[in-house]
């Protein structure tokens, strides 16, 4: 199958999303729609193949039908037709590698689990080289102080809890308070919270921990809430009810009743709350994102650029990394896999809080809660020196009591000793 120029300009420029027909029925009652949709365990997954698949089939191009007609079809022209798809998107629109990579996956998924056989290496033959598009930097510590001070509270500890964490902004909507457990660091008046990361998952799942700043944020956000109306209630563990979820919707501060509706999208915080504040402080420019593939690849500032979110992941294991934490509780930390650290090395949980208290005084953005951590530091320094200085004392109290015995039971035994010079004595080896 070979696109004509009626098919082309019919096709495009985002993301896999064909000029379509929306008169076309799509039978999501049939058993290939119901195998291919039934097969993908991923909820998120799932909706981003299901809109592929749907607009794949509503394209001029397949002239869909039915499912029975469609894998009747001759599996090389089946494979003609998306190749000449790639070839569309890598040089007619310029779509980047993961575009056309989520279209295959999605297709080659679809044939598959109906049993019809399609070649995907000679497919992948027709795509872009896999390269990023942009290579992000990590904000600076001043540049997230700036977000914090246009933002409430509720943006304050979504700033937070992404910067001193590190975890994927998708991760965030997940997390309820059952998730959140408060730790108390030892010989400072301050506290953190350790969170399970993707606690519903069994592959994924992971606990990690925020700074008292980010902690004291938390606790902010909640009680906002709390004096709002919602039933919520802090606990010596963390809060209550554990099935509530840490990230809510905006709400009117001047209704009596308010819903707390979760935050189910991380392009609620992307789009909604990161994206304005950074145009609003000129940390990021619209009009450069419209350019096209190939006019980034010539454009320098493309190798220098703040991801609204990605960006705060960065910061994280980059302060991580300054702090020389251990290199397997670092990837412990945020999510990544540690190889065969993660069968033969099991650290403990006071393990991980150790080697990542370590890290506080780095992750840590006001300057005001660095000045209280230096001055804790210093405190609890003169504490230990205080220590050292009376065990010292005690131990020399000790030594000159042996040694003063040990003189009275020389003379004990021998009186005509109490007459021998000072000098004589301090000479015997006692």
């Amino acid at each position: 199958m070979t696109l004509n120029d009626n098919q082309r300009t019919k096709l495009v420029s985002s993301d896999a999303r064909f000029c379509i027909s929306s008169s076309i029925a799509i039978d999501e009652n049939h058993r290939a729609y119901v195998n291919f949709v039934s097969s993908l365990k991923s909820s998120i997954t799932r909706k981003a193949y299901e809109i592929r698949l749907k607009n794949y089939l509503r394209t001029p191009i397949i002239s869909f039908s039915t499912f029975d007609e469609l894998l009747n079809r001759n599996p090389r022209q089946l494979e003609q037709g998306l190749i000449d798809l790639i070839i569309e998107m890598r040089y007619k629109r310029q779509m980047s590698f993961s575009a056309q990579n989520m279209l295959l996956c999605a297709l080659t998924h679809f044939y598959s689990i109906n049993d019809v056989l399609i070649n995907r290496k000679k497919i992948a033959k027709f795509m872009s080289d896999s390269e990023n598009k942009y290579e992000y930097r990590s904000y600076t510590t001043d540049e997230i102080s700036s977000l914090l001070s246009i933002s409430d509270e509720r943006e304050k500890m979504i700033i937070l809890l992404l910067s001193s964490t590190g975890i994927r902004v998708g991760a965030l909507p997940q997390i309820k308070l059952k998730d959140l457990m408060k730790w108390e660091i030892e010989g400072k008046d301050q506290y953190i919270y350790q969170i399970q990361v993707y606690s519903s998952s069994s592959k994924y799942r992971y606990f990690t921990f925020c700074t008292p700043e980010c902690a004291l944020a938390i606790d902010n956000y909640l009680d906002l809430r709390r004096r709002f109306g919602e039933n919520l209630e802090q606990t010596r563990r963390g809060w209550n009810p554990p099935n509530s979820y840490l990230a809510i919707h905006a709400f009117n501060r001047r209704a009596e009743f308010y819903t707390p509706i979760p935050i189910r999208h991380r392009s609620s915080i992307t789009s909604n709350i990161i994206v304005p504040k950074l145009q609003s402080l000129n940390l990021r420019n619209r009009s450069f994102y419209s350019k096209t593939y190939n006019d980034l690849n010539k454009d320098s500032k493309s190798k220098d650029l703040l991801h609204p979110c990605h960006s705060f992941r960065i910061f994280a294991i980059t302060q991580m990394q300054r702090a020389r934490l251990d290199k397997t509780i670092r990837e412990m930390l945020v999510g990544h896999t540690t190889g065969l650290d993660s069968v033969y090395y099991k650290a403990s949980e006071e393990e991980i809080f150790d080697e990542f208290c370590k890290a506080i005084p780095m992750l840590t953005i006001s300057k005001e809660q660095k000045d209280e951590i230096q001055i804790l530091e210093k405190d609890n320094d003169l504490k230990i020196i205080r220590q050292n200085y009376k065990d010292d004392l005690a131990d020399l109290r000790k030594e000159m009591e042996y040694r003063f015995s040990k003189i009275f039971e020389l003379i004990q035994q021998n009186p005509v000793l109490i007459n021998i010079k000072p000098e004589i004595i301090k000479d015997l080896k006692i």
